[in-house]
Formats: C-alpha cells, structure tokens, sequence
C-alpha cells in the first residue's frame, strides 16, 4: 500500500513504509541496507581480532609467570 501522506520526516537514505500492524517506520534503500550490512561484518571482523589479541596477550603473560 503506497503512502499518500508521509508523516515521518525525510531520513536519507531510508524510505516511509506502513508496517503491518499500521505504524509508519523507516525502512533502509537497498544501498542503505547494503551499507549496514557491510558495516556489521567489518565490526564482527574487528571483535574477532580483538578477542584474538586478548587469548594471545593472555597466553603471553602464563608463559611469563611460569617461564620465571
């Protein structure tokens, strides 16, 4: 069902849809949607590099104390 009467402002980059239930909301461009989805798996990246990083500082630091 088009919308007629948008009562949302303008947000670039997204559109005014009716939700199922009647609620206008804003509904990502496909350019958009491919943004947020490009963003979301460089930050997946990012905390898998950091979660390696902690586990080998970790690591580091056991073979310190018992190396000593």
């Amino acid at each position: 069902m088009p919308i007629t009467k948008p009562i949302l402002p303008p947000k670039a980059g997204y559109v005014e849809i009716v939700s199922a239930d009647g609620l206008h909301i804003y509904k990502p461009t496909p350019e958009t949607a491919r943004k947020l989805a490009e963003a979301e798996a460089n930050q997946a990246a990012g905390d898998i590099t950091l979660d390696l990083m902690a586990e080998h500082e970790e690591r580091l630091c056991m073979l310190e104390l018992t190396a000593g």
